[in-house]
């Protein structure tokens, strides 16, 4: 791999936290069409199309609904080193800080070949431009590839870490691992940013209610902020 020169002054984007896509490899299905639970009880029509929970106990299904709503970025996390060399589609993963420059990513603790990002102490959070859809599905486990095979459908380099880093990716954050914490089913691992890389692109892949999507940025919003 070669080595690639780091992307001077950019500034480490802040976003809300996220979930995977549905049916990635070793994580969490993000959501179901917002149903509600249909419970007299627990549920009241605010409005039409709109379902309230008022119970104290939201269940999984419910929670899931209720985050198909929230569009975010697709990343595909790596990373290499004597415990071997991995990739995984993600959603679930946001700025922490900026000084130090520091990320967060959380991952399915219950699928154990996610373990080798904790034991390799490094990796890449490689955000995806738009025409990156077939790597996204790759590295999500839709494909049936193999993450030899995956990585293979792609160029990559290294920057600090020795982390796989996207040669095609929006931004790459290249961090070593200085915290982990383990919440619920998921494993949240702590990156220093050690190396950066980015490029100009205002084409993310995004996902939205179950689906890739792209950004678009309506006419209306435009003449509002022109």
């Amino acid at each position: 791999m070669a080595t690639t020169n780091l992307c001077r002054g950019a500034s480490v984007p802040r976003c809300r936290s996220r979930t995977a896509p549905p049916h990635a490899a070793g994580q969490a299905d993000p959501a179901r069409a917002f149903r509600g639970t249909g419970e007299s009880d627990d549920v009241s029509r605010a409005a039409p199309g709109t379902t309230l929970l008022k119970t104290g106990q939201i269940e999984p299904r419910s929670y899931r609904d209720a985050m198909a709503n929230f569009a975010g970025a697709v990343h595909v996390i790596t990373t290499n080193g004597a415990a071997g060399r991995r990739g995984v589609t993600v959603i679930a993963a946001c700025s922490v800080s900026d000084t130090p420059p520091t990320v967060l990513v959380c991952l399915n603790r219950d699928n154990r070949a996610n373990d080798c990002f904790a034991e390799n102490g490094v990796f890449a959070l490689n955000t995806l431009a738009a025409g990156h859809q077939p790597l996204a599905a790759a590295f999500a486990g839709l494909t049936g590839l193999t993450q030899a095979d995956r990585f293979a459908a792609a160029e990559w380099e290294t920057i600090s870490t020795g982390a796989p880093a996207l040669s095609g990716a929006i931004a790459v954050f290249d961090c070593r691992i200085v915290a982990i914490q383990t919440v619920a089913t998921h494993r949240i691992l702590i990156g220093r940013v050690a190396g950066l890389r980015c490029r100009d692109s205002t084409q993310p892949l995004l996902y939205f209610r179950r689906d890739y999507r792209g950004l678009q940025r309506s006419r209306q919003l435009r003449a509002t902020v022109d």
